[in-house]
């Protein structure tokens, strides 16, 4: 009996420092890289109609006779810092453009993350200070995308991928190897990766409704063709107006498809991540909210590659 305890006592160690399974690590890297394709190009598949309202305001200004108007338009240039680009007085569509580059650094530092979670499985290939840089600069990354996504009239919230004490447990994981300090960071970085789903969350409504603000100004546009001040106007006339806001519907409509789904997949990111967890302390599980966020990160590039086809970009 001694000596079966005694055993027993040798194998929990080397329980504790069995190798991580990276099947699940790699299935949710893949999923991740494909999330952040879509959200790139859904947040960039149109920008057109912020364009060409930039075009309208410029000339419905000029007719006016109205230099404040112009001058409006224009860029504020600091002085102080000749490569800021004048944040407090941005154009409709360098506002977008902000929130596009945003979109795209935060779903950077999302890919840099699952690709750290990676490495971590195999703690050979990744050495301490690796591993703090690493972490250091994806928090810094996911920093610099806040900023840029809350936008100049609300305060960016904190945000990070990597917590001090997800940080901290993998310090411990690489010096020991031991899978319990691998799952206790994954734990604790749980919450990072739902705020950060919020975070995105936030973001893709954020840009819906402007896609609606949009739409709804163009359309109006439109149909003021439709009408004169002394009845309705010429046949050919309220034809191509038809025709002209049937295809800003279609345009609008695949814009909206691709900012629901992106919307959706951010909704599955925290399960996916938990799902990691479960996964290490049940292997051979299957991954179903894994390879379920993969199925929606697809659908996301799909329907933003069909915005981008609407929107002739």
């Amino acid at each position: 009996m001694r000596r079966s305890s005694g055993l027993l006592l040798l194998l929990l160690p080397l329980a504790a420092c069995a190798a991580v399974d990276p099947r699940p690590v790699a299935a949710f890297s893949s999923s991740v890289r494909q999330l952040a394709r879509g959200t790139d190009r859904a947040f960039r598949a149109d920008r057109g109609p912020a364009e060409e309202r930039f075009v309208r305001e410029a000339v419905a200004a000029a007719e006016a006779g109205d230099p404040s108007r112009l001058e409006r338009l224009r860029l504020a240039v600091d002085p102080r810092n000749p490569f800021a680009p004048g944040t407090e007085r941005s154009p409709a569509f360098l506002r977008g453009e902000g929130m596009d580059e945003g979109a795209r650094r935060a779903a950077e530092a999302l890919r840099t993350y699952a690709e750290l979670l990676s490495r971590l499985a195999d703690p050979d290939l990744l050495s301490p200070g690796t591993f703090d840089r690493a972490a250091s600069g994806l928090n810094a990354g996911i920093a610099a995308a806040a900023r840029r996504l809350a936008g100049k009239d609300s305060p960016p919230p904190s945000a990070a991928l990597f917590s001090a004490a997800a940080a901290e447990a993998a310090r411990r994981y690489l010096a020991g190897g031991r899978t319990s300090d691998l799952e206790a960071a994954l734990r604790s970085n749980q919450g990072t990766v739902e705020s950060f789903a919020a975070l995105m969350r936030r973001a893709v409504r954020i840009e819906a409704a402007r896609a609606a603000q949009e739409y709804d100004e163009e359309s109006q546009r439109l149909l003021r063709r439709t009408v004169t001040g002394r009845g309705p106007a010429r046949e050919a006339t309220v034809r191509a107006a038809a025709r002209a806001l049937l295809a800003l519907d279609h345009r609008h409509l695949a814009r909206l498809a691709a900012l629901r789904s992106l919307d959706r997949a951010y909704a599955e990111l925290p399960g996916a991540h938990a799902e990691l967890l479960r996964a290490m302390r049940a292997p051979g599980a299957g991954l179903p909210a894994i390879l379920a966020l993969g199925d929606r990160a697809a659908r996301v590039l799909d329907d933003a590659e069909r915005a981008a086809r609407e929107a002739g970009r």
